[in-house]
This record gives C-alpha cells, sequence and structure tokens, in this order.
C-alpha cells in the first residue's frame, strides 16, 4: 500500500480563524439595549441602542484609564453641553468620561464608543467633531469615512450590493469588523492557500489580524462598523485588485435573492 503523503500547513488555521467569529451578547436595559462588541487590549468599542427620549446611564468603569470617542450612527442625544446628530463625533480625553455617562435622547438613536489607551501626546481638550477622510470607491460603489484614528481606530464601510474590494492583508493592523446592518460576505485565504467563504449579519463580529488575506463584498448592502489598532495606507498589501471578479459573489447574490 502506497504511503500517504503528508499534508503540512503553514500559517493560520481555519478552525482558529472561525474561533474569531462571533456574536457579542447584547444586554437590555431600561432605556434600550448595551453591546461590548469588542474588547481587546489596544482598542474597544460598543453599540448603544437607545429609545426615544430616554436616559441611557453608562458605567464609568467600563472605560476607566481609556480615551473615549462617541460616534453617532442614527437618531439625536445629548450628551453634557453637546448635541449630536447622524455622523458627529466627540471626543472625550483621559478622565472626562464620567461626566457624559447619561446620554439623553431626543429620537431612537445608535450611538457607538470606541475606546483606548491615551497616547504619550495626549489629548486634553474635548473635541466635538464629524467623520473624516471620505473616500468614495467609485470602482466598487462602496464609501470609507474615518471615525478616530489615533493608536485605536474606527471606521464605517459600506458596501453597495454585488461590490467588492480587493483581496489584501496587513503587516501591523489587527481589526475587528461589527456588522451594523446587512449582509457581507468574507472571502479569506488561509491553511495551504485555501479560500473560504463566510457570511456574517447583523450582530456578528470577526477578528482579522495581521497576515490573513481577506476581501469583502455586499450581499444586502452591509454597513460595517470596525474598530482597530492604529490604521495607515502604507500597512494595505493588495494580492488581488479590487477590478478583478470576487470568485462565489455573483452565485451567492443569486441564492440571496433567490
Amino acid at each position: 500500500m502506497p504511503q500517504q503523503k503528508q499534508l503540512y500547513k503553514y500559517g493560520y488555521s481555519f478552525d482558529d480563524i472561525e474561533k474569531q467569529i462571533s456574536k457579542p451578547e447584547r444586554q437590555e436595559k431600561p432605556w434600550g439595549y448595551f453591546c461590548r462588541a469588542v474588547n481587546e487590549e489596544i482598542y474597544g468599542m460598543d453599540q448603544i441602542i437607545i429609545g426615544q427620549r430616554k436616559i441611557a446611564i453608562l458605567d464609568s468603569k467600563d472605560y476607566q484609564g481609556r480615551e473615549v470617542l462617541f460616534y453617532l450612527e442614527s437618531g439625536e442625544i445629548q450628551a453634557g453641553a453637546y448635541n449630536l446628530v447622524p455622523e458627529d463625533t466627540l471626543f472625550l480625553p483621559l478622565g472626562a468620561f464620567p461626566n457624559y455617562s447619561n446620554i439623553e435622547t431626543r429620537k431612537d438613536s445608535i450611538l457607538y464608543v470606541f475606546f483606548g489607551w491615551p497616547q504619550k501626546d495626549r489629548e486634553k481638550t474635548i473635541k466635538k467633531a464629524t467623520t473624516f477622510d471620505i473616500r468614495h470607491k467609485d470602482y466598487a460603489e462602496n464609501s470609507i469615512e474615518t471615525i478616530i484614528n489615533r493608536d485605536f481606530t474606527g471606521k464605517k464601510i459600506f458596501f453597495k450590493t454585488g461590490n467588492h474590494h480587493g483581496l489584501h492583508f496587513h503587516c501591523k493592523k489587527t481589526e475587528t469588523y461589527f456588522m451594523h446592518s446587512g449582509k457581507l460576505l468574507l472571502r479569506l485565504r488561509a491553511d495551504n492557500a485555501e479560500d473560504r467563504y463566510y457570511v456574517l449579519e447583523p450582530g456578528q463580529t470577526i477578528k482579522i489580524t495581521p497576515g490573513l488575506m481577506h476581501q469583502a463584498a455586499g450581499l444586502d448592502n452591509p454597513v460595517i462598523i470596525e474598530s482597530s489598532t492604529h490604521d495607515e495606507d502604507s500597512d494595505s498589501f493588495i494580492v488581488e485588485s479590487e477590478f478583478a471578479e470576487m470568485p462565489e459573489l455573483k452565485e451567492r447574490i443569486k441564492i440571496n435573492n433567490n
């Protein structure tokens, strides 16, 4: 009987990768829902859903020793003296959060709270701003908005159904996708250069670590809220261009649309 050839596996295994896909628990509160969507050493993010004319009381101990940034995705809120409408951000330097832990709404609202360790050039000023570095990618019909980019980073990424970006990887950046809405097709390449596809739906997360090749596409107009370590363009390495067809995408759309 011929001896079977041993197949060695290198780098990431799909068994390990699939452990990074999860659906964080959403806790019901008198004012709505709280979800600690991401909780990494360097970066973290909460999703806060608040009903109309309610007051959300957040636990300041959850953000002790961290810089905090509010990002209002929808609705209208009052945080201290600051009124926030969609796409507004409010940066709270170290120690400022307790004075802004009560959030009052005027409409049903979805708030994301990003947090991370203070940088060496510690910012001491409370700043209201809006998303920036907005990139409309016509070739893929998706857009990216940066929410914050310090040692911890936040982005909002939108794909139209049927569009995708290129297969790529990062050498330094660790990122976590949180599915805000819609349906995402995610292609990962690991083990012996094998591709696997995953469908992510609202409330699910996946952690993507350095070196893991990944490509995302829209199955149903997905919106991703990304939380990560520091982000820079020079740390994105393209394996397959966004102009190349993404395998399985058309078939998946056909299945989902019957």
